[in-house]
């Protein structure tokens, strides 16, 4: 009866020493695919960015179209009560998985260019993501000066 408890004990005690080595392990928990990026061709883009959001709500995204720049993330969140996902038109670019009711899944754009994507369950949500250079934002912007300029003209 003494060994069958010592044996029991021991067992206990490796049993606990396993689960702490694995929750204290240093490996993400996370899929695989949970946090696609583009990658860059140049090798110029930045290494971090702001995070925008996108939305998946009542069976569609949104914003349906969204520009950002080279770096910066976006999140899609689902705040429908079914799964949801994102795949780019090339089935390869941009590629989430079911994103569960209520969950979110993270991308960083590092390759410019123009991405068609749809929800893969529910085909007919469709939307746009734009990536572009930060050079390609801040010349899309008017100066502070133009813009006071094209208000003055527009007033006369």
């Amino acid at each position: 009866m003494l060994l069958r408890r010592l044996g029991m004990r021991s067992s206990m005690v490796i049993m606990l020493a396993l689960l702490s080595m694995i929750a204290c392990s240093d490996k993400p928990s996370v899929p695989a695919n949970a946090n696609q990026q583009l990658s860059s061709s140049s090798g110029s883009s930045r290494t971090s960015g702001k995070t925008n959001t996108v939305t998946v709500s009542e069976f569609k995204f949104h914003p349906e179209a969204l520009t950002v720049n080279l770096g910066d993330t976006v999140e899609w969140k689902n705040a429908d009560a079914v799964p949801h996902g994102v795949t780019s038109q090339d089935r390869k670019t941009i590629q989430s998985g079911h994103i569960e009711k209520h969950e979110s899944w993270r991308f960083k754009a590092e390759k410019e260019g123009t991405y068609e994507y749809q929800c893969p369950i529910h085909p007919t949500m469709k939307a746009r993501l734009v990536v572009q250079s930060a050079e390609a934002a801040s010349a899309a912007k008017p100066s502070a000066g133009h813009a006071e300029h094209a208000a003055l003209s527009g007033s006369r």
